[in-house]
């Protein structure tokens, strides 16, 4: 894609010069393809995992996509499944093929670099090609001015010949470079003032090191000290604030709902059934979970924040030991159904609701 966009290179042109990037890197380039398909599948996994975990908990058999992919699994995905895999597989894709792109310009520059090295060598053999006839002319004359050079060499050396073995000799070691030197040096005694100096500055540096390790054992007791009272000043800042979070009045209205015992009826259940008759299905249902909700506030004690979502309220339901429990689930489950995808229950379901109440007369039916 470089060669052609860049260069503007295409037929033979183009493939001498793709095989030529190619000659050094090409495994690099196939490393990076494989690294980057990786990536893309893990990325496009990790979206999809991400996307079911924010599905409603009654959707669990929705909620892991990877079931699709088993072998045991011969169920066929659904259309939704399939534009949710194609979705997430393109936002990986693009994700990953901007580092994909930025690594594969890095390697074509490399392999450029390279390439451009070879081609001046190239130009440099084109030249020794077409200065080789000059270059032998003149190797042709160094031949024959060095045979008269060594002919030169030879008669002379041949005259130094006759000169005797004994003066080289004495030549030789004439020469400055054989001539031998020597040296002497006085070594001084040690005396009793210096060795008694020495013992004082050795005593004065090993009462030095005594005061350094006192002073460090001194700094390390009372860092450790400090941590121990910031720990023990955090516990009682913590028990205190835990002590004020339990002086919290109870909430009167959650998620804009009122929840307080003033503003529901005697009988939710009668209530909510003629409500469920007269064709107020919303209301009817949302008086039950008014009514469960307050419940869990004033008689139940568990602490429900105003703040709280239906799913924040579930699960500190959930955390107490009450057989009430799996009834609120059932019906916060219809409740979010019908407030949200504006699903209302099948008669069934709500006269089984209403028969399964389980905070009549302020307590729970066993």
């Amino acid at each position: 894609m470089i060669v052609e966009d860049l260069e503007g290179l295409s037929g033979k042109a183009y493939a001498d010069r793709v095989r030529m990037v190619l000659r050094r890197g090409e495994g690099s380039f196939m490393l990076l393809y494989f690294l980057s398909m990786i990536g893309t599948v893990a990325l496009a996994a990790g979206l999809m995992q991400v996307g079911g975990n924010f599905m409603p908990q009654e959707y669990s058999e929705e909620r892991d996509y990877f079931q699709y992919f088993s072998v045991e699994d011969t169920e066929p995905m659904t259309l939704g499944m399939q534009w949710a895999v194609a979705g997430a597989w393109t936002l990986a894709a693009a994700l990953i093929d901007v580092f994909f792109a930025g690594a594969g310009f890095g390697l074509y520059i490399n392999s450029r670099t390279w390439v451009e090295g070879w081609d001046i060598e190239l130009a440099f053999k084109r030249l020794a090609n077409r200065i080789n006839g000059v270059i032998q002319v003149l190797l042709f004359g160094a031949l024959i001015f060095s045979a008269t050079m060594v002919h030169g060499a030879a008669e002379k050396s041949a005259a130094q010949v006759e000169v005797s073995a004994k003066e080289r000799i004495e030549r030789i070691k004439a020469d400055p470079t054989f001539t031998i030197h020597k040296e002497k040096y006085k070594v001084p005694k040690d005396t009793p003032s210096a060795s008694y100096n020495g013992g004082l500055s050795t005593g004065f540096l090993d009462i030095l090191g005594f005061f350094g390790q006192a002073l460090l054992v001194l700094f390390l007791t009372a860092l450790l000290a400090l941590i121990g009272w910031l720990i023990y000043r955090a516990r009682i800042l913590r028990s205190a604030g835990h002590l004020k979070v339990r002086d919290i009045p109870k909430a009167s209205v959650v998620m804009g709902m009122q929840v307080d015992e003033e503003s529901l009826p005697d009988d939710p259940v009668a209530v909510a059934r003629k409500l469920w008759d007269d064709g107020k299905y919303a209301a009817a249902l949302g008086l039950l979970y008014r009514a469960s909700l307050s419940w869990w506030i004033h008689q139940g004690g568990v602490e429900i924040r105003e703040s709280d979502t239906e799913g924040d309220c579930l699960r500190r339901v959930q955390v107490m030991q009450n057989p009430a429990v799996g009834y609120f689930t059932m019906l916060t489950q219809q409740w979010i159904r019908g407030a949200y995808a504006d699903q209302m229950p099948a008669n069934e379901s709500w006269n089984e609701l209403c028969e399964k109440w389980p905070f009549r007369e302020r307590r729970v039916v066993r």
